[in-house]
């Protein structure tokens, strides 16, 4: 097992009072696992190995490539910063929307091990977005002694008694199919843009519109994958709440696919001593900052609000 590096990717920043250009690179590669599964990753290097690490999560359908705005501008600021494509998604190995939660767990502990030897004594955060979110939460309570803290983006829950936007739920008859399936043939597999269409297809916003013309990005999921980890996992938050490692939560109060509300009780029930929210008037995308593309319909400005945020806190954890 190890990083096995694949290729090189040239970017460019300017450093400011001078306007000095610079150039750096982002290594892309494959680590394999103590389970067999190859995860792919991308890597922008701070200035010294012993810098703090972030590791970033995507969302659902996605892909670490959403990072790449984030990782140059917090890399630029010093960070080691990693991104992976989850086991089943992208470019990584693993049965596309059908990978079991707790394989995922495991894959993420081996990469967190490797890059933990690699950097020595840096802090390591873990960064999720949406589903990742989810993932960072989850993976924070069962390995808490393997990072500094989490900095969750509009993670996906299912928090009970929080009122869900019933045009991004499935119908009734939607989830009555679904669950037969799930019993009879666990491992067969529906699209979410066309079982949710105002949630993930083209009534949902430009950018899932994009996403879906994208090859990389996955919308088939297994109904045991819907069962046990998109809503299962996602219901399951009692667990997490009796985390006391430091959190850091970002969301939007205009975002439609997962409502401010769930990471407002989530931040209220923590257990944790170190627990922060922070909200923008955004939505899911948080101004682009991370998606796959920078539009011009929303600022450098606003998008480097969210990077600085997160950068004062690990400030604050670290110093």
């Amino acid at each position: 097992m190890g990083l096995v590096t694949y290729g090189y990717d040239k970017y460019f920043y300017y450093i400011s009072p001078n306007n000095l250009m610079m150039t750096s690179l982002m290594e892309i590669g494959f680590y394999e696992t103590g389970i067999g599964l190859n995860i792919f990753y991308r890597y922008w290097p701070g200035r010294d190995l012993q810098e703090n690490v972030i590791l970033c999560i995507h969302g659902l359908a996605g892909d670490s490539r959403i990072f790449n705005y984030f990782a140059e501008k917090t890399s630029n600021l010093g960070y080691n910063v990693y991104a992976i494509d989850l086991p089943g998604f992208g470019m990584s190995s693993g049965e596309k929307g059908d990978v079991p939660f707790d394989h995922t767990m495991n894959c993420l502990h081996d990469f967190l091990t490797q890059i933990g030897n690699k950097h020595g004594n840096a802090k390591i955060f873990l960064l999720g977005f949406s589903l990742g979110g989810l993932h960072a939460l989850w993976y924070a309570s069962l390995h808490k002694e393997t990072i500094s803290g989490t900095i969750a983006l509009a993670p996906h829950l299912r928090i009970k008694g929080v009122k869900r936007d019933p045009t991004r739920e499935p119908s009734k008859r939607v989830i009555l199919t679904a669950l037969v399936r799930y019993f009879i043939t666990p491992s067969k597999k529906g699209n979410l843009s066309k079982a949710i269409p105002s949630a993930f297809g083209e009534l949902a916003g430009d950018e899932w519109v994009y996403m879906m013309k994208d090859p990389l990005c996955n919308f088939d999921y297994s109904y045991r994958y819907t069962f046990n980890v998109l809503t299962g996992k996602a219901e399951k938050v009692e667990e997490l709440y009796r985390m006391k490692s430091p959190v850091l939560i970002l969301h939007g109060t205009k975002d439609p696919v997962v409502l401010l509300k769930q990471s407002e009780v989530l931040l209220s029930k923590l257990d944790s001593n170190y627990k922060d929210l922070r909200v923008f008037d955004c939505d899911h995308w948080f101004y682009h900052a991370f998606f796959y593309t920078q539009e011009n319909k929303y600022s450098d400005t606003d998008r480097m609000n969210v990077v600085k945020a997160i950068h004062e806190w690990i400030q604050n954890r670290t110093t």
